[in-house]
């Protein structure tokens, strides 16, 4: 309705059909489930699955493979990573990132990993401030992610619907403040004001509002990504192991009762 997204008819209606109560037959059945936020968590306990089988986690990630350093002469640069897809939220981006750079003329955002073409993807955005996009289709080379995070100094992740998101625990665990939409497992890692700033999905104010802030106070947002590194070392992919292996021997305890 706002314009954000494009559901086709039969994409509304297949999951419905089709697969929903499928998935949601194969939970009520399960020993244990493990789900990757306090939403799916939610979302079971609404399907009646007792509390003592869910075991919600969070990915992990290796924050010793990313360089949290000083980003001294970065001001301005902000990073996305992702498809150039709706889900990801890149209409928000489209929509908020010409009001930004008006804002902020020396602000330049570079969408990493978008699978389309630079062409396609530039020719959404308004010509007047094309010059401040760049587009990166694809990375193959080992270590180029952890250089583009070091490369900039806020990361925007403005998705209508995310799991665990690595890319988020990524930009993390290099000391970027995040600005991201409050969906999934968005804020079961990431505190508003303390390691980044959330908005509510599909509100392309309050994201042009939110990289503002960060844009227009470098101090502040140094402070957010030394607090989102502190948060992305205790991420670690132990943690998520141990919990699923608690329900993994939740669900053996079920079998052998």
């Amino acid at each position: 309705a706002a314009g954000l997204a494009d559901i086709p008819l039969g994409r509304r209606v297949k999951p419905r059909l089709v697969r929903n109560w499928q998935s949601d037959a194969a939970v009520r059945l399960a020993d244990a489930v493990g789900c990757l936020s306090r939403e799916d968590a939610a979302y079971l306990g609404l399907l009646g699955v007792p509390a003592d089988r869910v075991f919600p986690m969070a990915n992990g990630v290796d924050a010793g493979t990313f360089n949290p350093a000083a980003r001294a002469g970065l001001a301005g640069r902000v990073l996305f990573i992702g498809g150039w897809l709706e889900v990801k939220g890149r209409r928000l981006v489209e929509a908020a990132w010409p009001v930004v750079h008006a804002r902020h003329p020396g602000a330049r955002l570079t969408l990493l990993g978008t699978g389309a073409g630079e062409a396609e993807v530039l020719a959404d955005f308004p010509p007047e401030c094309r010059a401040s996009v760049r587009v990166l289709p694809r990375v193959e080379e080992e270590g180029a992610v952890a250089r583009e995070l070091a490369a900039h100094e806020v990361f925007v992740m403005p998705s209508v619907s995310e799991g665990s998101p690595l890319a988020l625990l990524e930009a993390m665990a290099s000391g970027l403040p995040a600005v991201a939409t409050r969906v999934g497992g968005i804020p079961d890692v990431l505190d508003d004001g303390v390691e980044g700033l959330t908005v509510p999905p599909l509100d392309v104010a309050g994201l042009v509002r939110a990289l503002g802030l960060l844009l227009a106070d470098p101090a502040r947002a140094a402070a957010l990504g030394q607090a989102a590194r502190r948060r992305a070392e205790g991420l670690t992919w132990e943690a998520t192991a141990s919990a699923l292996e608690a329900a993994c021997a939740r669900a053996q305890g079920r079998q052998a009762s």
